[in-house]
């Protein structure tokens, strides 16, 4: 046999194996993703059925852990923009809660709000000493960075396409803690909280997966019916 015939025997192998190892890495993201989104619902309806945890100042925890905070609001709001809710946009709405015995300030999501939508939040009652109950969890991690976040110190409210703590932070000149706190308080403030998992569920996830583990099969099953059929048309071509 020349190396020719070798390699031309060998190339379709390789671009399956290629093909193959591929759809089955793409399949094993999907059960890993399916596994985390599991993991984090049921993290939260765990959250949401405790008991909370009092604190007069932040320290970190577990993501989803259900806490108390006894402080006060900064009216200063920052609304994260492009927030999908039932085919509806809007915003989430944000603002620092310094806590009562100093320490960073806690970044609050108090809700969603439809765009267009008037809505008065009540200032006033904000500046008094208030406690607030929700689930602490890590910022919502940004997948692509559509330009950069300039915030203006002196205008508030401000508008944000994804959360960028830094420039928050800077802009409005407050340490602020590594996680954020979604209010589950219920308050007549005509916002809507609503913690469960949005994003692409994991029975989609494991749905992927199938599909791609199918393709990968179906490859090798092509693979091994091209390879036969060659085998069988070089045996007919060496007995005649």
């Amino acid at each position: 046999m020349s190396v020719g015939q070798i390699i031309q025997r060998t190339i379709p192998w390789l671009v399956a194996g290629l093909l193959i190892g591929s759809f089955i890495r793409l399949g094993l993201w999907q059960l890993n993703r399916a596994e985390q989104k599991e993991a984090i619902a049921a993290a939260i309806e765990v959250g949401q059925q405790g008991a909370p945890i009092r604190m007069q100042r932040y320290s970190q925890v577990d993501d989803y852990t259900p806490v108390r905070l006894d402080g006060q609001f900064d009216e200063r709001a920052i609304l994260l923009d492009n927030q999908i809710v039932e085919s509806m946009r809007g915003v989430h709405v944000y603002m620092p809660f310094l806590p009562a015995d100093g320490g960073p300030a806690v970044l609050v999501n108090r809700g969603w709000r439809q765009l267009g939508v008037t809505q008065q939040i009540n200032l006033e009652a904000l500046r008094t000493p208030v406690e607030v109950s929700g689930l602490m969890r890590s910022p919502p991690r940004v997948g692509m960075r559509l330009g950069e976040v300039n915030l203006i110190s002196t205008q508030w409210p401000q508008s944000l396409p994804y959360l960028d703590m830094t420039a928050i932070e800077t802009a409005l000149g407050l340490p602020l803690a590594e996680q954020i706190l979604l209010l589950t308080d219920e308050a007549d403030d005509g916002l809507l909280r609503d913690w469960q998992l949005k994003t692409m569920p994991p029975a989609k996830h494991l749905a992927y997966a199938l599909q791609w583990f199918t393709m990968a099969g179906a490859v090798f099953i092509l693979a091994l019916v091209v390879h036969f059929s060659s085998r069988r048309r070089r045996l007919r071509q060496s007995q005649e």
